[in-house]
């Protein structure tokens, strides 16, 4: 049986979203274009993120995950710019704060894969187009060549270049095929 809700993305968001889903005993199904978890921690430098008091620390507390995410983060974190030859131009020193604390993206990737499923999660699934049936449900068609149909809603957590964008941009009362290329 298909699940009603498909994600679309497996990072931070996508993944949270599932976790808060999970909670809330409501079925899902999140597709990801990396072939795996491990394949795309090796792809290079993970960057780091910082969190904020009234949106991803919010939505990791609603998680259950905010102890785990304390354990790793990074709090009081100073800035510093400087210039090619060292030159530091601006500092600010991070005591005291605590709504913007730091975590580099693989570890936040990893705490939150551990917080779902294993098997809710479809690895190699990267998304060709988005289609909007007769009957008002929604199939996603794949670079591969599959399709999955049948689901109520769609979330798009697939970044700059969504699939979904344009299903929210545009309503048409026919059957539509989007595909952003």
């Amino acid at each position: 049986m298909t699940p009603p809700i498909a994600i679309l993305g497996a990072g931070p968001a996508g993944i949270t979203l599932g976790r808060l889903l999970q909670l809330a005993s409501i079925d899902y199904i999140i597709f990801e274009r990396d072939e795996s978890a491990s394949w795309a921690f090796g792809r290079g430098g993970s960057g780091t993120l910082d969190l904020h008091t009234g949106s991803g620390l919010l939505a990791l507390e609603a998680a259950g995950l905010l102890d785990h995410f304390k354990a790793v983060a990074r709090f009081n974190i100073s800035t510093k710019i400087a210039d090619a030859q060292g030159r530091i131009h601006f500092e600010a020193r991070g005591e005291g704060d605590k709504d913007r604390p730091e975590i580099d993206r693989k570890d936040l990737r990893t705490m939150l894969l551990g917080s779902v499923p294993a098997q809710k999660i479809r690895w190699g699934q990267k998304v060709q187009s988005v289609q909007r049936d007769a009957d008002g449900s929604v199939t996603v068609h794949f670079i591969n060549g599959g399709a999955e149909s049948g689901f109520r809603l769609i979330v798009g957590a697939d970044g700059a270049w969504s699939k979904v964008r344009t299903l929210v941009l545009f309503r048409h009362s026919s059957p539509t095929t989007l595909d952003n290329g």
